[in-house]
This record gives structure tokens, C-alpha cells and sequence, in this order.
């Protein structure tokens, strides 16, 4: 008698308790065997919006002053509150978000998402989408870079919560100094968040170099880091006009990570209308200016310090083939 092969059956094992309630990280590390560890049913971290936002990670847009950034993170939070889509990235489900502004006047803010919703023809009331702004608080913003402040935020995120939009880093840390000294407990605050099964947004300036401002220790801890851009020749009262790089993306590959050009104009309607074009990497605007100086005599300090960026990122450009 030939007996049937039978595929053996791989036990799995559940998640600790802590990590199915998404209650706060314990003081002792856990640890697991390899085995134990694989056999662990991890939900996999589906997409929020777009390929490079998914659940449980940690991402910063960052840009020069003026050229869009808050404009963006609110359609952004727009969109994954209403399963909408902004700049092709789209949001298949619908998820709450907290949005922290540190900088704008409320009336200011109010009338930018109220066109917002008037543009996308949404209503107001059924928004997953709550608000936070200094000039509807009782005394100052908590800082985010003590404990004292993380437990005022923390109180604000409410169970649910999937999804917070820090805009910006700055306003909300209020040492002064962006050093990685105190950038350590924001990014302890951050994990934290993760391992409850939240998403972070953390919107940021550029420095004068172009880069972003302050430690660069931020960008280890971070899954997506999206530079915006000023075009070359583009002027402050263009208003919201940039280029997308995606400076650091683990979701996402080949074309996906290829620089496009943003614009946001109003139709007949007074509508506020996206317009975007995919650029191919060697047709980046900002190298092909780099090329045009460097024919007109500049040298590549000088090339670095028209475009708003490091002499070294000059240099990789010009070693591309």
C-alpha cells in the first residue's frame, strides 16, 4: 500500500498582545526565535495612498518656503480621508487623520480646505479628517520634542487615528535647534505610533542648500523622503509650482521614482486643478539647466548654488551617462 504524500502544515503563531491591541511598546525588549518569527502572522502593510504610503510608515515632504508644501499635505490628507487621489497617487479605502498644523492662521487654513472640498465635491461634515491649529488652542503648541508635549499630542490622536500629517517639524518642536540630539525622542514618538499601526507624515523645510534642514540622521528612520523643487526661472508669485523627487523610497522602483512637474492652477470655476507631467530622469529640467551653465562658463559651486543644491549632487549629475 503507497501511502499519500501530505503537505506537512506550518503552525503559525499568534502576535503578542500588545502588538494585536496596538497598545504603547513595553520597557522590555522582546525577542523571538527566527523560527517563531516567521511563522508569526504579520498582516501585511497595504498601501494608504499611492505605492509609496503604506500603513505603519514614516515619510517627510520637505521644500523651500512658499512653493506649495502645505497646499499639498492638505489634498494629501484630503485624499486618504476620502479615498480620493491627488498627483495620480490614489487612496483605495478611506482612513481617519489627525493634521497638525504648527503655522498657519486658522482663517487662513479654513480657506484653503474649504476650497479644497468645494473642489473635489466633497462634504465638509463627513470628513475623516480632524484639525489641529495654534490659534484655536488654550496656551502654546505642546512641543514635540519633550515627553511633557508627546502626551498632549498623544491625548489628541484618537484610537482609530491611522494617519498624522505633522506640518511642520519645525513648528511643532520648539527647542530651536534641529540637531539629531532632538530629533531622537520625536523619532522614539514616531516608532511608537508605527507599532500601534499609524502612519506619519512629517512636513518639513529645505535649508539654503536645498536639502532638508537640520540632521540628516532623520532619513534612516524615514521609508519615504519626497523633495519638492522649485523649477529653474520660476518665481515666488508662481505659487504652488515644483518638482517631485522622491530622494528615498523602500516601496517603490523604476519608473515610480522618476521626478514630475507639479503646477496647481484654478479652472473657470474657481476649482483648484492639479497639473502634473511624468519627466524622464534624463530629461530632468534642473539637470539640463546644470549642462546650460556649465557651457556659459560656471563652475559647479556656482551651478549648485543657482539650482538649490549640493555641489555633490551637481557632481552625480554630471557623472551620468
Amino acid at each position: 500500500m503507497i501511502k499519500s504524500k501530505t503537505k506537512p502544515t506550518v503552525e503559525k503563531i499568534a502576535l503578542p498582545d500588545w502588538v494585536k491591541n496596538k497598545q504603547a511598546h513595553p520597557c522590555d525588549v522582546e525577542k523571538f526565535s527566527s523560527g517563531d518569527f516567521l511563522r508569526m502572522n504579520i498582516p501585511k502593510n497595504e498601501p494608504i495612498l499611492g505605492k509609496w504610503f503604506l500603513k505603519q510608515s514614516l515619510s517627510m515632504i520637505y521644500g523651500p518656503r512658499g512653493c506649495g508644501k502645505t497646499y499639498l499635505a492638505l489634498e494629501i490628507a484630503y485624499a486618504i480621508a476620502t479615498a480620493g487621489s491627488i498627483l495620480g497617487w490614489k487612496a483605495k479605502l478611506s482612513h481617519k487623520v489627525l493634521y497638525l498644523d504648527g503655522e498657519m492662521a486658522a482663517p487662513s487654513l479654513q480657506q484653503r480646505l474649504r476650497k479644497i472640498v468645494k473642489s473635489r465635491g466633497g462634504v465638509e461634515h463627513k470628513l475623516k479628517l480632524q484639525i489641529a491649529t495654534p490659534d484655536l488652542q488654550k496656551g502654546f503648541l505642546p512641543d514635540l520634542s519633550s515627553k511633557e508635549g508627546q502626551q498632549m499630542i498623544d491625548y489628541a490622536i484618537e484610537v482609530d487615528t491611522e494617519v498624522v500629517i505633522v506640518d511642520n517639524l519645525s513648528s511643532w518642536s520648539k527647542s530651536g535647534r534641529e540637531d539629531s540630539e532632538t530629533w531622537a525622542p520625536i523619532a522614539e514618538w514616531a516608532l511608537k505610533h508605527r507599532s500601534q499601526g499609524r502612519a506619519i507624515i512629517f512636513i518639513h523645510h529645505s535649508g539654503k542648500a536645498g536639502t532638508q534642514r537640520g540632521t540628516s540622521r532623520r532619513e534612516d528612520l524615514l521609508d519615504t523622503v519626497i523633495a519638492l523643487k522649485r523649477p529653474p526661472h520660476s518665481k515666488p508669485s508662481d505659487g504652488a509650482n515644483f518638482e517631485v523627487h522622491f530622494e528615498k523610497a523602500r516601496n517603490l522602483t523604476g519608473t515610480d521614482i522618476e521626478p514630475f512637474l507639479v503646477k496647481l492652477t484654478q479652472d473657470d470655476n474657481g476649482h483648484l486643478v492639479w497639473q502634473y507631467a511624468q519627466q524622464p530622469a534624463q530629461s530632468d529640467s534642473r539637470k539640463i539647466e546644470a549642462r546650460k551653465l556649465e557651457k556659459a562658463g560656471f563652475s559647479r559651486t556656482e551651478i549648485a548654488k543657482k539650482l538649490g543644491v549640493n555641489k555633490s549632487t551637481i557632481s552625480r549629475w554630471f557623472d551620468e551617462v
